[in-house]
């Protein structure tokens, strides 16, 4: 079963006793530390409530997000070419193996590039059709997005751009036009936004949300080029197929297509830049974000070279020229694609760790089920069914070395709640 294994990363274990401890009436940010928003951790725990125990449940609300991902790729790529595209850009996200994998994972940062993803692709319908209730949508889920991880919110920047662009299109006065339908947008995101986070105790929250986010920047000196050799290795090593044909994608849509076009490759432009600057850097877990928009782009560059070869008689030389180097660029996939399936069988589900599972099994024999235990590996916890001390639900290395948990306050948590088993792992 593609939704079992014991854990893809340690993040999922991380989640999973949030909302568990969450579900136990622990609030987050007040007893729970945590330095993500809530709505991916609230997303799990009410799927634990509603339909049972179990990992592969939650996994499964990740293949949801991913759905909603690739549905909103199919739409902005039919948006900008056709329905070869459309088809072409979703299966080729689907068996990129780091979406594959990210696609199971009970993580949030898939769930919010897939939020983002349809905010801008329904953007991208109300620029073609005008009707505000998809500019309204687009906003909400622009705050879902935020809400879930915000390292996805520079999808902020083409919804923006999509306003200015069918402003230009206005009779009326441009900048009158722009502030009304601007208004609109920040209506529609501030308000999901606030009463998600009003929901929480907002002293506690920011501190968590900001603070942390503040000190990790003091742990994690920025490297700029670091992260360039992280972003390149990502895109020109694990994935250089479909970078090609994103590239080669933008050129094309550049050349025919210049105002959507550009909203597009500037929206790339900026994810770059942001991936750039964030620190710390997680390629497995942060650079997804360049995959959306890449397969847009490969899916345009499949639509152009299918209009391409229709008309090739008539073509220019030039044109049968980029036409060849764009096959080229196919057949290069095509070439790698054996090792992507092979990668994506390897990916069928997570590892088995069956060392880890010797400890869930030797936590259940040696303690009770209201019990509480302490161990910095928390699918262990999650899967013996036991309880943590809702301050240590996040042991990550980002929190210890951010100095977000120290000895004296690690002393205090195990003091105040007596565990009957402690496992370093």
């Amino acid at each position: 079963n593609h939704l079992e294994g014991f854990s893809w990363d340690s993040d999922e274990g991380v989640t999973l006793m949030m909302a568990q401890m969450s579900r136990s009436g622990y609030s987050l940010y007040v007893d729970i530390w945590t330095d993500q928003p809530p709505l991916f951790t609230a997303s799990i725990a009410a799927v634990l409530s509603s339909v049972g125990y179990s990992v592969a449940v939650t996994r499964a609300v990740t293949v949801l997000y991913a759905t909603i991902g690739l549905f909103a790729v199919a739409l902005l790529a039919r948006e900008l070419g056709g329905r070869a595209g459309g088809l072409a850009a979703v299966v080729m996200l689907a068996i990129t193996p780091n979406f594959s994998m990210l696609s199971r994972a009970v993580m949030p940062g898939l769930p919010a590039a897939s939020l983002a993803m349809l905010s801008v692709s329904l953007a991208f319908v109300w620029l073609r059709t005008g009707q505000r209730r998809y500019l309204v949508v687009s906003g909400v889920m622009l705050a879902f997005s935020a809400l879930v991880k915000p390292i996805a919110i520079v999808a902020s920047v083409p919804v923006a751009l999509a306003i200015i662009l069918r402003g230009l299109r206005q009779p009326s006065s441009l900048w009158r036009w722009v502030t009304k339908e601007s208004a609109l947008l920040a209506i529609s995101f501030i308000v999901p936004l606030s009463l998600c986070l009003l929901a929480y105790n907002p002293q506690a929250s920011s501190s968590q949300l900001v603070g942390t986010y503040l000190s990790s920047k003091r742990a994690y000196p920025l490297d700029i080029a670091h992260n360039g050799r992280k972003v390149w290795r990502y895109l020109f090593q694990e994935n250089l197929s479909l970078s090609l044909l994103a590239i080669y994608g933008a050129i094309m849509l550049l050349k025919n297509c210049l105002s959507s076009a550009s909203i597009i490759v500037i929206w790339l432009v900026l994810t770059l830049i942001a991936l750039l600057t964030h620190s710390p850097l997680w390629p497995k877990h942060h650079l997804v974000l360049l995959l959306y928009s890449s397969a847009v782009l490969a899916g345009r560059a499949i639509d152009s070279m299918t209009n391409g070869l229709r008309v090739a008689s008539t073509r220019s030389l030039s044109q049968r020229a980029s036409l060849v180097f764009g096959l080229g660029i196919i057949a290069l996939y095509l070439w790698s694609l054996p090792g992507i399936i092979v990668e994506d069988a390897e990916l069928r589900a997570a590892p088995a760790e069956p060392i880890s599972q010797e400890a869930v099994d030797w936590v259940m024999s040696e303690t009770q089920p209201d019990d509480f235990i302490i161990t910095d590996y928390q699918m262990i916890a999650f899967r013996a069914k036991r309880r943590l001390p809702p301050p240590l639900c996040n042991t990550s290395e980002k929190r210890i070395k951010s100095r977000n948990l120290t000895g004296d306050e690690l002393i205090a948590v195990t003091v105040k709640y007596d565990p009957k088993a402690i496992l370093v792992w």
